[in-house]
């Protein structure tokens, strides 16, 4: 159903006319990392997550190539020995991961990092002594997988999609990923010879230094006189900012930033974008907190929109990252960064925007957006945005800016007046802005429009100014010039219809709290055609019987955060169910879910309490110090950050040392570092007590020393 949604709204868009040169169909990607490394989504999932990626035209996977797998132990005798298929391990096998992607037709983007322990360089640093090794690893990975490479020969039932372009570490220029702080003569001395390796075996990939949007003018400036020059075939650049004009802008800079220092015609992949959200409304801008998942749909659609169209030259769009998390309580790092669904691997509101800018830009590659170059942008190449506008006073309108239906933050609403007056109105991630005409002689018309210079303008409206006094009645506002519109032509209008006829309705509802005195429940319905909106019986059944709570609401396509003013006790079930309209063409819809696992215990969230710990390095003979990783899940929501003991039990003692305390916040894991050496059976112990304010309960977790542990860099 989703391939279907999202094709259908492709024929008929209306988009600029001038095609930029270098960039292909193969634009806009996700960061995949998140799928393949973290415990978060079993690898016999995997490939329902790609899916959904490739019906939704986006090919291209930034992917971890991580050194540390192909090559755990030192060469010997100058020989260096890969691995590269590890079926016990999907998460650390490339060959594995190769093969997932490109059975579907999605092409990898590797990044090159994260040394081996036998390097001896401690945390995320390489040591200049073993650049010549990092090379090698680097022509190694070339020949497997790149152009010829020994893995399509090995597996010609998989399409070859061999690697063209390859990011060396990630964001050379942020002392998190440099460990030290940024050193750009270093990060030059490990270019040159990966540079030359590379090349030796494909001449034609592409290398690209990894930049962050942390000083990068500044470290760019410095890696050129470093001699840069010539060792790179690109910048992979991310751009990470509040909204789409901040993020433009610093695409801008880069590109300023590369003539100055004589290369301007460096192309730039943007291989990491995005934005975190709230699991709420959100806040009205994104400069002061989290904004809502519409908010950044928005945002990153058209900025991917936008830069793909411009004269900036850049080549690709990946967002991080691949899965969401819907409560930011699932055991995932980063979730709030996610556009599939942890749950079912579905499209959130940001996924659907990308999916739908993905296959517009496959339908047709055009340009014309000026943000680089010098001049304007053509009237006909801008983007279209939405204004809808309420004339709330008889000098003051209200508007609310949207594209692709989705609220756009930081355009402007610009208000103007025949006598030259102008007053800009700043969207919010809401979408809203007022504006006044600004003091002066009176006025009986004006003019208001929604903007993003030289990328995105609205329709314009003229109003008219009563003469009388008083709230001036409706219709004082009328569209005077319309943008291009991302309205469907008479095919796509036909290919609506025709979805109409044969999509799948389906309602869903689901338990997410059940606290003493009320409960949340969340519901969508499917198939986003008429009607715009549904009234659903709500109702709570416990065996045979049922009892109706309430009538609700629900906007097709949408997802609702419905209220019960009651507590769900175990066994109860809510049931969503609506009457058909034959006329509107919706079907009678049922939806059950029940409250489980504890989800009768104050604050407990509707799922169970989880604490796991696991010991991952320093037991060994020469160790001081151990590492336990700690992961609690299904937190309460007035609890998210829990402080718990931390005890040592010896193999053979019988009571527990108390070693220190630590904060543990839910949903994310933490890595505890203890000033003492374990022994091969000694038990890590993590415990807390209960807590009925919070509706915390007891929680042990038990983490034994094996023989063998990981060390984590």
């Amino acid at each position: 159903m989703l391939v279907l949604t999202l094709l259908a709204l492709v024929p008929g868009l209306s988009l600029p006319a001038v095609a930029p040169a270098s960039t292909s169909p193969d634009y806009y990607g996700l960061n995949v990392q998140t799928l393949f490394r973290l415990d978060a989504v079993a690898p016999e999932r995997w490939g329902s997550f790609l899916d959904q990626m490739r019906a939704g035209g986006m090919t291209r996977a930034r992917i971890d190539a991580h050194w540390q797998y192909a090559e755990p132990g030192a060469p010997k005798g100058g020989q260096h020995t890969y691995t590269w298929s590890r079926p016990w391990d999907p998460r650390s096998s490339m060959d594995h991961q190769a093969r997932l992607l490109a059975s579907r037709g999605i092409r990898m983007v590797p990044v090159l990092s994260h040394a081996p322990d036998w390097t001896a360089r401690p945390g995320t640093r390489l040591h200049p002594s073993h650049y010549g090794d990092f090379a090698a690893f680097t022509a190694a990975f070339a020949r497997r997988y790149g152009p010829g490479g020994d893995f399509w020969r090995e597996n010609p039932d998989v399409p070859a999609l061999p690697v063209h372009e390859y990011e060396l570490w990630t964001e050379a220029n942020s002392s998190i990923f440099w460990t030290g702080g940024p050193n750009p003569a270093e990060y030059v001395a490990a270019l040159r010879p990966v540079h030359d390796a590379l090349h030796r075996v494909d001449p034609s990939a592409k290398l690209l230094a990894s930049l962050g949007w942390q000083d990068f003018a500044g470290f760019t400036r410095r890696i050129y006189a470093a001699g840069a020059l010539g060792l790179i075939d690109g910048v992979g650049f991310h751009p990470y900012a509040p909204h789409a004009p901040a993020i433009i802008e610093l695409v801008r800079r880069m590109r300023e930033t590369l003539r100055s220092l004589g290369d301007g015609g460096l192309p730039i992949w943007l291989t990491e974008t995005g934005q975190p959200v709230t699991f709420g409304r959100g806040g009205g801008l994104a400069d002061s907190g989290l904004v809502s998942d519409g908010a950044r749909a928005a945002t990153q659609s058209l900025t991917g929109d936008a830069l793909a169209r411009s004269d900036c030259d850049v080549r690709d769009f990946q967002v991080y990252t691949i899965v969401a998390s819907e409560t930011n309580r699932e055991p995932i790092a980063e979730g709030f960064m996610g556009v599939m669904r942890l749950a079912d691997a579905q499209p959130n509101v940001t996924g659907a925007a990308l999916m739908r800018a993905s296959l517009r830009w496959r339908a047709r590659q055009d340009g014309g957006i000026v943000i680089c170059g010098t001049g304007e942008t053509p009237k006909s190449s801008l983007l279209p945005l939405d204004l809808q506008i309420d004339h709330i006073s008889p000098t003051c309108v209200k508007g609310r800016t949207t594209y692709d239906g989705n609220p756009i933050e930081a355009a402007l609403t610009n208000l103007s007046t025949a006598d030259g007056r102008v007053a800009p109105g700043y969207v919010n991630a809401f979408g809203e802005s007022v504006v006044c005409i600004p003091n002066g002689p009176p006025v009986w018309e004006f003019e208001v429009i929604s903007e993003i210079k030289n990328v995105a303008a609205s329709q314009r409206y003229r109003c008219t100014v009563p003469r009388e006094q008083g709230t001036p009645p409706p219709g004082l506002c009328r569209v005077v010039a319309e943008p291009l519109p991302f309205a469907p032509a008479p095919v796509a209008a036909a290919a609506a219809t025709k979805r109409a006829a044969t999509c799948r309705w389906q309602a869903s509802a689901k338990v997410l709290a059940a606290r003493p005195k009320r409960a949340t429940v969340k519901a969508g319905v499917g198939c986003r055609v008429t009607p715009k909106q549904a009234k659903f019986t709500l109702s709570v059944q416990k065996g045979k019987s049922s009892k109706r709570v309430r009538t609700v609401t629900l906007r097709p396509g949408e997802t609702s955060m419905l209220t019960l003013p009651r507590k769900l006790r175990r066994g109860e079930r809510i049931v969503l169910a609506n009457q058909a309209d034959l006329k509107r063409r919706m079907p009678r819809l049922v939806a059950r879910t029940a409250a489980i696992g504890g989800a009768d215990a104050a604050g407990t969230e509707g799922c169970d309490w989880k604490l796991e710990a696991r010991v991952l390095g320093g037991a060994r003979s020469k160790a001081k110090r151990t590492k336990v990783r700690a992961r609690l899940t299904c937190p309460p929501v007035p609890a998210r950050s829990l402080r718990f003991t931390v005890a040592v039990q010896a193999k053979k003692a019988k009571k527990a040392k108390t070693i220190r305390s630590v904060t543990l916040r839910g949903g994310r894991v933490g890595n505890i570092t203890l000033k003492r050496r374990l022994k091969v059976g000694d038990r890590v112990i993590l415990s807390r007590t209960a807590d009925a304010v919070v509706g915390v309960p007891t929680l042990t977790a038990h983490a034994t020393t094996s023989k063998r542990v990981l060390r984590v860099r």
